[in-house]
């Protein structure tokens, strides 16, 4: 049964409102080519007719993003002419927003692309990371992201890596935070600012859930039980399992059973095997102790 709750005469409006933007601007056939292009599970089906279609017109109409989605279509249906085509017609209108017209998220479209579509990324990513600086530099703080990203996973350089980490968590990207503390960890290079608990934390408040992972390992090996199970929970609660797992062992080493089984359940329903492993453990014990 279809879900009662879904606006489809929204959808239904969202689309039409798309296609007569469509007739003048190029982001609108970018959105409805995209839209046509992945569906919305089984409320609307991919139509990949009306994708290309659409996306076509955006091509048409200078949209970069349009000419790459376009690409991705034909290379899948093995027209290697077509293919090239749109691809070297996205990388000239990417290019130009980017480096010209000084629009950054071109830049994190056309650095990431790159990086994601390559078939040698370590041979690549010179490319791509010159479109993330650009963007970075402009702002955009995705582009900081994976910028460090690449110094840190391809180039080798921790500073650098941790420079561009900094940028994008001082504009609040929780991810970079979680990376920033995983890169001052790793190198051993912790200073009054730069803690990696405090910015695990910064990470777990902006719901990065890597990052309340992280924050609850450390405080479990700093013995601060309280401070480790919140961040744990908080990760389990949102559908991260190792939360759930970590957590749980806790628990269970702590012989808070019931609590453990609790978390240990949530990390099973979210695919777990060890949570659901670790759940008939715990299930067992409280079991055994009534």
């Amino acid at each position: 049964a279809e879900d009662a709750s879904f606006d489809f005469e929204g959808l239904h409006q969202y689309t039409l409102d798309l296609i007569n933007k469509c007739k003048e601007d190029a982001d609108a056939c970018y959105e409805l080519g995209k839209f046509y292009l992945v569906g919305i599970g089984s409320r609307s089906e991919p139509n990949i007719e009306k994708a290309k279609t659409y996306l076509t017109q955006g091509c048409q109409k200078q949209s970069g993003k349009s000419c790459c989605l376009l690409a991705g279509l034909h290379r899948e249906q093995n027209n290697a002419r077509l293919a090239k085509k749109h691809w070297l017609e996205a990388q000239r209108l990417l290019t130009r927003d980017c480096e010209i017209n000084d629009k950054p998220n071109a830049c994190m479209f056309w650095g990431l692309e790159l990086l994601s579509n390559s078939e040698d990324p370590v041979r690549d990513y010179p490319v791509a990371l010159r479109f993330l600086e650009r963007g970075c530099k402009l702002g955009q703080p995705v582009c900081c992201l994976n910028a460090g990203v690449v110094y840190s996973n391809y180039v080798k350089d921790s500073e650098k890596a941790k420079s561009y980490f900094q940028k994008a968590c001082s504009m609040d990207n929780g991810d970079a935070c979680w990376l920033l503390g995983e890169e001052v960890d790793k190198t051993n290079t912790a200073t009054e600012e730069l803690n990696p608990n405090e910015l695990y934390k910064k990470a777990c408040d902006m719901k990065c859930l890597e990052g309340c992972v992280a924050h609850g390992t450390n405080m479990i090996k700093e013995g601060k039980f309280d401070m480790a199970l919140e961040s744990l929970t908080t990760a389990c609660d949102k559908g991260e399992p190792n939360g759930c797992i970590l957590g749980g062992l806790m628990l269970l080493k702590t012989k808070n059973n019931s609590h453990a089984l609790q978390l240990l359940a949530k990390g099973c329903e979210a695919g777990s095997e060890e949570c659901c492993l670790y759940a008939q453990k715990a299930e067992s014990l409280l079991n055994g102790s009534k």
